[in-house]
Formats: structure tokens, sequence, C-alpha cells
């Protein structure tokens, strides 16, 4: 389920069965734990509940979860008393509906002397997603860019190429663009 659904969204259906025959064969659901977040209701069909929410917002802020499992009773309504356990798994999936904090621009300055080159990750794209769960993804947009730096697509980290290795003084302006906001 995609996190920050309206309430009553339905999750998912449950059904047993009971081989007995006629009013003994009706089936009744129960939640065994306390649970603020998910309802089961009616479906309409024999023996069948829907499994609903009964919370909007983000389910992570809340839970810091990405899965919730729920343990559901089917009680058998014949005079045994027979009843059946489940586990049932939600997935929450990341509407990702906190916008990450990115500047306007930024700036790397770093000082190079030829035959002394920065050859590791040296610099990163100073975003900051307090989603976490988030999944940003970082390239270049420009080819000025392509021809000085690398850059990590799922990192942001930022490599500077060879032709940098120099003494002269060299200002670069490129572009790089986040998908996931």
């Amino acid at each position: 389920m995609f996190e920050n659904q309206p309430i009553g969204t339905v999750i998912g259906s449950i059904k047993a069965r009971d081989p007995d025959a006629g009013q003994e064969a009706n089936i009744i659901y129960k939640l065994l734990d306390s649970n603020e977040l998910f309802e089961l209701k009616p479906s309409g069909q024999f023996n069948t509940v829907l499994l609903t929410n009964k919370f909007i917002g983000d389910l992570q802020a809340k839970n810091s979860r990405n899965i919730f499992e729920l343990s559901v009773r089917a009680y058998s309504t014949s005079a045994s008393g027979l009843h059946t356990d489940c586990l049932i798994r939600v997935f929450l999936k990341d509407s990702n509906d906190i916008t990450p904090i990115l500047p306007k621009s930024f700036k790397i300055i770093f000082n190079n002397y030829k035959n002394y080159f920065l050859t590791e990750k040296s610099a990163y794209v100073p975003v900051y997603d307090p989603d976490i769960s988030s999944n940003l993804t970082f390239r270049l947009l420009d080819s000025i860019g392509k021809q000085v730096v690398d850059l990590d697509s799922k990192t942001g980290k930022i490599t500077f190429k060879p032709i940098l290795n120099s003494n002269n003084q060299i200002n670069v302006s490129f572009i790089i663009g986040i998908n996931g906001m």
C-alpha cells in the first residue's frame, strides 16, 4: 500500500473456508493485535473481509517501518469454537511526501597542483532528504559537467576528472538533475 492513502482504502481481502454446512460454515474474523492503523470490514461476500487502513498521513513518520505484521484470527461459528490464526504483512510504499532540502546553487572550491590531483570522491551534491526511504537519483544534464566530473547516480558523490589536473585556475558551471523528489 502507498502511504497517505485515504482512510478506508482497501489494502486486501481475507477469505477462509469452513467445511461445515449451513450456518456453521460462517466465519468471524478478528485482528489479534491492538491496532490503530488497520481494521477489518465486511466485504459483502460470504466468509470474506476487507483489510483497510484507518490512518491517513505519513506512516513512516509514525512508525519508521516499511512492513507491518498483523495477526488475524478466523473463528468458526460452530459450537466447537475452532479457529485459525494467520500472519498478514502489509508493505508500505513511500510517496516521498517530504520535500528534500536542496540549495538553489552550490560551489565546489578546491586547490590543485599539477601531478597532485585529487583522485577519490571529493565532493557531493548537498541534498538532504528527511524521508527515510527516499530514492533520489542524480545525473549531469550538460556536456560541460560530463567533461570535468563523474557523478555517482545513486549517492550524488562527485569525482573530478583528470582534465582538471593543472596549475591553471578553472571555473566551470554545470547542471545536475535530481529525480525522486
